[in-house]
């Protein structure tokens, strides 16, 4: 589908449907050779039972969708996803632009929904102004579950709204976020669970050389984690998480409104090697790293956490690392700096010639 215009559409422009469940299923034969492109998209998704889909694929390998203008400017709570799909292996998101009207209370503002990936599938190099929310991944037959790179994610100004740049909710294996700038978000990546049905599972997630620009929110919001990177997911009724193989290396974050944490790591469930390394962190009102525990009620162990050659400039608890939890075993933290990187201005988060980075 090419070279079209689609206009109001009640939930969907286009939509391919090939063998797919939820819930750990790969079909014996995939849909193939099927692409989107080349077309402008507006208002075509409902917020409203399962009309909440925009363009939507499944039981795809190899499906393309690249040089397409797709926006939702409805409202949130009217407007739905812009792309959504489930059960897809290889698929391809690049050269993109997708608006979608920003988050309200009760409403989430997903650009894209993506359930039940399965290997080796990209987005890159799209403008993107809404949530990419990535549940169930997995990495059955290739490098990653997904990799995520070369995008810009977020507004041009700060909203009145809790906007996420990266959802990874429910289980998410070998997925790599790199070369980003993610812009006026609330939370920049967050892990969520939003699933009681099992034991979420979140294992070898790289986050590098990403660019998090004036991470905050216009409107403060209570019990919000306000920051760049949250590994923290939330208690389920019936289970706690289980993190593992977590690499935060060579980032760039500065918090602006009403920006509480850098990366925050804790909260609830088992988490063991969780690296911190080689990034920049500056202005954010509570910590530039906090360890923290959700609920003393809740099972938290952490193990193996390597903080190290981090440059933290500006950050409240003088710049030191905020434990808010006591009992990690094997913690390392070491040869931090706190030194202004001097950037190119306040909206260049480049260094200067002359920044001791």
């Amino acid at each position: 589908v090419h070279d079209c215009e689609f206009i109001n559409f009640d939930h969907t422009p286009a939509s391919w449907y090939g063998d797919a469940q939820e819930y750990y299923y790969m079909p014996t034969t995939w849909l193939t050779g099927n692409k989107f492109y080349n077309n402008i998209v507006t208002n075509c998704s409902a917020y409203s039972g399962g009309a909440n889909q925009g363009v939507w694929w499944q039981g795809c390998d190899g499906f393309e969708l690249y040089n397409n203008t797709i926006t939702n400017l409805r409202g949130a709570g009217v407007g739905g996803d812009l792309i959504s799909s489930k059960t897809n292996i290889r698929t391809k998101i690049y050269n993109n632009y997708f608006e979608r009207s920003p988050y309200v209370l009760g409403y989430w503002a997903f650009s894209m929904e993506l359930r039940w990936e399965y290997g080796d599938s990209e987005i890159y190099d799209n403008t993107i102004k809404g949530t990419i929310d990535i549940p169930w991944c997995y990495n059955f037959e290739g490098s990653y579950s997904w990799k995520i790179y070369n995008n810009t994610i977020g507004w041009d100004t700060l909203n009145n709204s809790m906007d996420i740049g990266i959802d990874m909710e429910a289980d998410c294996e070998d997925v790599i976020i790199e070369n980003n700038v993610f812009k006026h978000v609330c939370q920049g990546i967050l892990l969520s669970t939003s699933y009681n049905g099992k034991a979420i599972v979140f294992d070898n997630l790289v986050i590098r050389n990403n660019v998090f620009e004036n991470i905050g929110t216009a409107t403060t919001f209570s019990g919000m984690q306000i920051g760049a990177i949250n590994i923290s997911p939330e208690p389920t009724a019936s289970y706690d998480a289980t993190i593992n193989n977590v690499y935060i290396y060579n980032n760039t974050m500065n918090g602006t409104t009403n920006a509480r944490y850098g990366v925050r790591v804790g909260a609830n469930g088992t988490l063991t090697n969780i690296y911190i390394k080689n990034n920049i962190i500056t202005n954010f009102l509570i910590a530039g790293i906090n360890v923290w525990r959700y609920n003393s009620g809740r099972l938290l162990t952490i193990d193996n956490l390597e903080i190290q050659y981090n440059n933290l400039y500006n950050n409240a608890n003088s710049n030191n690392v905020l434990y808010s939890f006591a009992g990690t075993t094997n913690l390392t933290e070491n040869n931090k700096t706190t030194v202004n990187p001097l950037f190119v201005s306040s909206t260049d988060f480049n260094l200067q010639g002359t920044s001791p980075m």
